[in-house]
């Protein structure tokens, strides 16, 4: 084991599962099943690494490591399992969007709770609150809202997108610009992915009821067979196709 290189290992899992959930054919009227469960178990997964190593769950060191790249084969078998399975997008559509409204209305909660003190957070009563509220409304929007394949698309990308570019970008800019104080660095990269994940899920909830236009002459208008008299007395010939 000591002679592969965890970078490879970690190279091929995620070149694996690209390859295995885009494997089948994906039918643009209908969301992809198996790419709703590979991203949101991977979102699952990413929290529990992330939150197992806060709170010190296992060590920092030795084989213990191998457990963070954990929810990358779990993304990749539920993209599997759901491929086979033949399952629902929705419920994992439902779960992506209650997890990143959640996150959306406690960081608004957090800094509303820390106002108090200069970019502060705290998670109280507007936290949990807010966090809650949002869970429910984003659960609903992916149960409800998410009926074609590039809709998912947008639903699941824009959101841990916007997030990571607002927290990295932003958050990193408004760090920089308040002198990299320690104490105020948290609340300024909330900040900054908070602002990144209201354009994000903004974006996505519009496209998601506004849908996309993807049509094109050919669908809008039927095959016709043998000569056809239009409203407009003008004759259209058809041989596989209008003219």
């Amino acid at each position: 084991m000591s002679g592969i290189c965890p970078k490879r290992g970690v190279a091929a899992l995620i070149g694996l599962g690209v390859v295995l959930l885009t494997a089948t054919p994906v039918r643009a009227d209908e969301p992809y099943a198996p790419a709703a469960y590979g991203v949101t178990v991977l979102e699952l997964g990413m929290a529990g690494v992330f939150a197992a190593n806060f709170n010190n769950v296992w060590p920092s060191h030795g084989p213990a490591l191998a457990l963070n790249f954990t929810p990358m084969v779990l993304g990749a078998g539920a993209g599997i399992g759901a491929h086979y399975a033949d399952l629902d997008a929705r419920p994992a559509l439902a779960v992506h969007g209650a997890g990143w409204f959640g996150i959306e209305g406690f960081l608004i909660g957090a800094l509303i709770d820390g106002s108090d003190k200069s970019w502060g957070l705290r998670a109280g009563r507007w936290a949990w609150t807010l966090g809650a509220i949002g869970a429910i409304g984003g659960g609903v929007i992916g149960a409800t809202a998410i009926d074609g394949n590039s809709e998912s698309v947008a639903w699941l990308g824009a959101a841990p997108g916007g997030f990571v570019a607002g927290g990295f970008f932003l958050g990193g800019l408004l760090v920089l610009i308040g002198g990299v104080d320690g104490d105020h660095a948290s609340g300024q990269f909330a900040t900054g992915a908070l602002v990144g994940l209201t354009l994000g899920l903004g974006a996505s909830t519009f496209l998601a009821y506004r849908g996309f236009d993807d049509t094109s002459p050919s669908r809008v208008r039927p095959a016709v067979t043998g000569t056809t008299l239009t409203d407009d007395r003008s004759t259209i010939f058809s041989f596989g196709g209008a003219f």
